[in-house]
Parts: structure tokens; C-alpha cells; sequence
């Protein structure tokens, strides 16, 4: 049965990659609005002005000799380019883009003191878009995100830090794609 998994996946990803063209690039900028932090970006556009679009981003946090803190969050998300629709973008090489999809982030707490490390995470949904700009094999743009994940509680030492929660991490970031559009 996973040979037959395997090998449907295999065939999925070399019919989209004969389709389409695939992009990487690297993002920069606020994650949860006042942390700086950085990523990767993985796309496969697909027919019909869409595209797939997958990002792995975070930061780290030193908030001094008790604690230490880092956010990791992963998004999958389908995207839609609004250049299609207006052809005056097209001309000038703009991409607008909406966005949303699937998210899933986790919190890392450090302890020096307790030497303990412990993490909240759970998965989420996220909605955004933003511009790219073609210029030639590098697109540069601006992606704003709006992300809910739903986070378990963390526990150190048998003491509850925090309880579950929705975190509510909204993100504007500036990146850069190679071979997008």
C-alpha cells in the first residue's frame, strides 16, 4: 500500500511540475508584529491564475537570562493572481495577489534555570495577499498574513505557563521569489 502512495504521489508532483513552473525564495520582516523574523518559500504555479504556495518562517526572542522564546509556523496555502483579471498590472509586471490556507506553528519556551524546554503548538487557518513585482528571474513583493492557530497550553516544571489559546500572528514581510510568474 505505501509503494502505491508513493508512486500516486510521485505522479502528482511530475504532472504539476510538466504544467507549471516552480519558484523558491527567502522571506524577511515582522512575525507577529513586533518580533523580526525570517523564512523560506516554496510555489508551483498552476493553470488558471493559481498557485500553491508552501513557507516555513520564524524567529527567536532572548528575553533575557529567565527566558528564551522562538516561533516556528509553516503555511500551505492556495494563491490567486489578480493580474489575470486586470491587464494593467500585467503590463507593468505587478502580481496582486489573495491567498489563504492551512498553518501550523509552534511556540518554544526555554528555561536556563530549569534547563527545560517546552513547546505549544496546533494547527490553524491563514488569510492574506500581497504584490509581487517580475523583474526578469526574480520577483521581489510584499506578503501580509493573517494567521489563527490554535495552540495547546505549555506546562514547565508542573506549572502551567500558559493556557490553549488562538494566537492571532499577523505577519507583513518582504521577500524575494526566483522563477515566479
Amino acid at each position: 500500500m505505501r509503494k502505491i502512495v508513493v508512486s500516486l504521489a510521485f505522479l502528482l508532483v511530475m504532472s504539476i511540475s510538466t504544467l507549471s513552473q516552480a519558484y523558491i525564495g527567502a522571506k524577511a520582516g515582522l512575525v507577529d508584529e513586533d518580533n523580526f523574523g525570517y523564512g523560506l518559500v516554496f510555489g508551483v504555479d498552476l493553470p488558471l491564475n493559481l498557485s500553491l504556495d508552501a513557507s516555513l518562517y520564524g524567529f527567536y526572542q532572548d528575553n533575557g537570562p529567565n527566558t528564551k522564546d522562538a516561533w516556528l509556523q509553516g503555511d500551505i496555502d492556495a494563491l490567486y493572481d489578480l493580474s489575470g483579471i486586470l491587464s494593467t498590472f500585467e503590463t507593468l509586471h505587478l502580481h496582486p495577489y489573495v491567498k489563504g490556507g492551512f498553518t501550523y506553528g509552534a511556540l518554544f519556551l526555554e528555561r536556563p534555570s530549569t534547563t527545560d524546554i517546552e513547546a505549544s503548538h496546533g494547527p490553524g487557518i491563514n488569510l492574506g495577499g500581497g504584490i509581487d513585482w517580475k523583474l526578469g528571474p526574480v520577483t521581489v513583493g510584499l506578503d501580509i498574513t493573517q494567521s489563527f492557530v490554535f495552540l495547546d497550553g505549555i506546562t514547565v516544571n508542573n506549572t502551567q505557563v500558559s493556557q490553549d489559546q488562538t494566537a492571532k500572528v499577523f505577519n507583513v514581510m518582504a521577500q524575494v521569489k526566483l522563477f515566479a510568474y
